[in-house]
């Protein structure tokens, strides 16, 4: 027999929706903030060799926005579930993976598309056991 309420339940589908919804708004803000800090960097057309340069440094940044954006996404997915398990933050994981699937027509289309599908459940994983964490120590401090 299952040890979850009813409640609780609906309380770890609301927290991975939320903490999906949240991942993704964090994701397009720091991919508009990358976006405008590249087209101050060249305000012109850039040359061949700038291009590549930028393209390695665009790759670096998607890698880091994706896994900042996945590791809040776990955070808050922990923070509403209010458990003290991270399996609601991998599945938040889980569910940003099918989304970056989707939003790709599921293709992937090279590296940088398996390694961002890679790092989505590990760093809400992340996320996750940062909050459980920050619970333990907490309540060992209180105690």
């Amino acid at each position: 027999m299952s040890d979850q309420t009813p409640d609780k339940t609906f309380r770890n589908i609301l927290a991975v929706i939320a903490g999906a919804v949240t991942g993704i708004i964090v994701y397009c803000i720091l991919a508009y903030i990358f976006f405008f800090i590249g087209l101050s960097a060249w305000p012109e057309k850039p040359t061949q060799e700038e291009a590549a340069t930028f393209q390695s440094s665009g790759i670096i940044g998607i890698i880091l926005i994706t896994i900042i954006s996945s590791l809040v996404a776990g955070l808050v997915t922990s923070i509403i579930a209010m458990g003290k398990k991270i399996t609601v933050a991998a599945i938040t994981g889980f569910v940003l993976m099918l989304a970056w699937l989707l939003i790709t027509n599921l293709k992937i289309y090279g590296t940088l598309d398996t390694v961002v599908i890679l790092i989505l459940i590990p760093s809400a994983i992340l996320g996750g056991w940062l909050h459980v964490n920050y619970k333990k120590k907490k309540a060992a401090s209180n105690s």
